[in-house]
């Protein structure tokens, strides 16, 4: 849909390619892929490129980001290689369902970090944002905090689920926040954020007027699920 110039729109109904759409969450995390789409070819080529590099990249950032904070090198190589091995585990729990619902298992899913976008990219904004928020709270350099400003608006675009994440995490934090960084930088940074999410925001009222509730839940809900498998591989993660 993005190769052909549709940035809005209903992925999956061509009537709608147009119209407001709650898929703008994800662009962040589909635009990368439509770039390496470009440089490759297809989009088949592109989604073997995707498990390439975007593991590799999650696996620098977190790297790097323990480093950030003294944590030996040893240890945050071996933490990163634990963050795409751990949550591939989970695959190896029995798949048990009845009455459909799904009880444990995961040999329907695919490798954790092989699903294209979420979490293979989306995760990458998610630990990016954690980052720079513990960077910003020890250490609030005007650039880093104008850095982590940008990266927050932009991880509005990366997936329903990290942004709620992220947004829940600032609301949280954002006394702690206030304190370290002052009201001059807390009001910039604020400002910066809104800027880049406002096409998120003109998109979200638009798509109230358009859609029914019904319409919309029965096309982007999985199969019922208990705790296992999906959820389980965020609990590893976390571990």
């Amino acid at each position: 849909q993005l190769l052909q110039g549709h940035i809005r729109g209903d992925a999956y109904t061509w009537e709608l390619r147009d119209s407001p759409s709650p898929f703008v969450s994800e662009l962040a995390s589909i635009v990368p892929i439509s770039i390496l789409t470009l440089i490759s070819g297809s989009v088949e080529r592109a989604l073997i490129l995707s498990d390439l590099f975007f593991p590799i990249i999650l696996f620098l950032i977190i790297v790097w980001g323990l480093g950030k904070f003294n944590i030996n090198r040893q240890l945050s190589i071996l933490s990163a290689s634990a963050v795409l091995i751990i949550p591939n585990l989970s695959s190896l729990v029995p798949y048990f369902i009845k009455g459909g619902v799904a009880f444990t298992g995961t040999t329907q899913d695919p490798l954790f970090f092989s699903r294209t976008p979420h979490p293979q990219v989306s995760v990458i904004f998610l630990f990016l944002s954690i980052f720079l928020t513990a960077l910003v709270i020890t250490n609030p350099k005007k650039t880093i905090v104008y850095v982590w400003a940008i990266v927050l608006g932009i991880s509005t675009y990366s997936s329903l689920f990290v942004s709620s994440t992220i947004s829940l995490s600032i609301v949280l934090l954002s006394p702690l926040l206030f304190k370290k960084l002052g009201s001059r930088l807390s009001f910039v940074s604020f400002l910066i954020v809104v800027l880049i999410v406002l096409p998120w925001i003109f998109n979200f009222f638009q798509f109230q007027n358009v859609i029914h509730g019904s319409d919309f839940f029965m096309r982007i809900t999985y199969e019922k699920s208990i705790l296992f498998p999906r959820q389980l591989r965020y609990i590893l993660i976390g571990l």
